[in-house]
């Protein structure tokens, strides 16, 4: 996935739970717990994240 917005805040995103109260920050804890691997890159340009599924 990918997008062209003006990157991410996190840290570590997907690594710690998201806030129990928010809008925002609810798909990439889950997509790390179901995942093999998941790489997130974020900039000025936007977010691209990489995910990999055993077999």
């Amino acid at each position: 996935m990918s997008d062209h917005g003006g990157g991410m805040a996190v840290p570590f995103p997907g690594i710690v739970l998201p806030p129990v109260y928010g809008a925002r920050g609810r798909g990439l804890w889950p997509a790390s717990e179901l995942c093999d691997v998941m790489q997130v890159w974020s900039g000025e340009d936007g977010t691209v994240i990489r995910v990999q599924l055993g077999r």
